[in-house]
């Protein structure tokens, strides 16, 4: 096999460099000159372990169609043609610090094809039936064509949803415990024990009292109690719990534990301080604590644990896009976890669900009242369908020839 020097100066990602500090590698007599820098580096040739690691991390930064350069399988074939990109590393790219030139980027391809699996659809969920292979050891196809695995849903993911849209949630609940059970222990858990939150209701009371002669009436904020979970029965439906389910969610602050409510302007709400003395670790998918390419975790669980936090901070329209955090709240719970952590879809703060309420309580003396000023919206762009693809046309005529096409 050719040799190929790459030193760990010239590459970006820890996860490979640190790769280099292991003893095997540290040992390795085949001693040249870089191919970036010209300084002394190893020949990484015999070192799949890093070779893997590049491929891994080419995975997280670029989706399918960027990478891989054979023919697609059918049926991607139909719908994604071959288009042959120039190399990732003959470009500015997010693996080594400086491009490589087209006969050197194409040398360290060919090795990759050689000795890793980057061509290798089989770690792809090509086929949805197929139930021998391990759910959360599979790459989406589906999802990473476009996607990088950083922003991809997982095929853990995308089974879930397909069984819970054909199956009751209790019939499919041991599949994917067992599944996520196995990897649970990579997963990002902090303890919370101690800490102060903030929990918000809208509205307040409006009592009469007696001052001297005068009779009148005054406002104040809900207290205790009346700021905790609701009692069972009346418990609506929530992202992380069914109906008849108390949890208690809270917030990290004001601001974000009131927009939760989505208040109309002018709105007066109760809030107060809510202090955790739950001993148990939470799951926290809030996306700076969601471990990175660099961080010495399995590809494929890093892919599954970053699309579970990309779906807890997606807005929900109706009562059922809460199915899926649902049920995986329900298997968290299950695995004696306290509750989950994730980030607010309304402000840039995060929320604490909380599985066991008695285990948090209302600070006395801290319920306030406030009214809500002004709500704040932000708004981006879209891409336009139109201009996703060079050539097309409208299959319906009518709409054809109302919208016409890009011919």
């Amino acid at each position: 096999m050719e040799r190929f020097y790459l030193c760990e100066n010239c590459i970006k990602p820890l996860r490979i460099k640190n790769k280099y500090k292991s003893d095997i590698v540290s040992l390795n007599k085949n001693v040249g000159k870089c191919i970036i820098c010209g300084g002394s580096s190893i020949d990484i040739s015999s070192h799949y372990n890093i070779l893997q690691d590049i491929v891994d991390c080419i995975r997280f930064y670029y989706p399918v169609y960027r990478y891989f350069r054979k023919d697609f399988p059918f049926p991607y074939s139909a719908y994604f043609p071959h288009i042959l990109n120039p190399y990732i590393f003959e470009e500015d790219n997010e693996i080594l610090t400086k491009p490589l030139d087209s006969q050197s980027s194409k040398r360290l391809y060919d090795l990759l094809d050689d000795t890793t699996n980057i061509h290798d659809i089989e770690i792809f969920d090509i086929i949805r039936s197929d139930k021998y292979k391990i759910l959360f050891e599979k790459l989406s196809y589906v999802a990473h064509m476009e996607l990088p695995l950083k922003e991809a849903d997982s095929v853990l993911m995308q089974m879930m949803q397909n069984d819970l849209r054909n199956h009751n949630y209790y019939e499919v609940e041991e599949k994917y415990t067992d599944a996520i059970a196995s990897i649970i222990s990579e997963f990002p858990q902090i303890n919370i024990n101690r800490k102060i939150f903030y929990r918000a209701r809208v509205g307040h009371h409006n009592e009469s009292i007696a001052v001297d002669d005068l009779d009148t009436m005054i406002d104040f904020p809900y207290i205790e109690e009346e700021m905790m979970a609701p009692p069972p029965y009346i418990a609506s439906s929530g992202r992380f719990n069914r109906q008849g389910c108390a949890f208690l969610y809270v917030a990290n602050s004001k601001t974000t534990a009131i927009a939760e409510l989505k208040p109309y302007v002018g709105c007066v709400c109760s809030i107060a301080k809510i202090r955790c003395r739950d001993k148990r670790s939470y799951l926290d998918f809030r996306a700076s604590s969601l471990p990175q390419i660099d961080d010495k975790i399995n590809i494929v669980t890093l892919n599954i644990i970053r699309s579970f936090a990309s779906f807890f901070h997606k807005p929900a329209v109706q009562d059922n896009d809460y199915l899926t955090s649902q049920f995986l709240s329900d298997i968290f719970r299950k695995l004696q976890f306290g509750g989950i952590i994730y980030d607010s879809v309304q402000t840039k703060g995060y929320n604490v669900l909380s599985y066991y309420p008695s285990d948090f309580y209302c600070v006395k003396k801290s319920e306030k009242m406030v009214e809500v000023k002004s709500v704040v919206y932000k708004i981006n762009d879209m891409q336009d369908g139109r201009n996703k693809y060079e050539h097309w046309y409208f299959n319906d005529e009518k709409i054809e020839e109302k919208y016409g096409s890009d011919t």
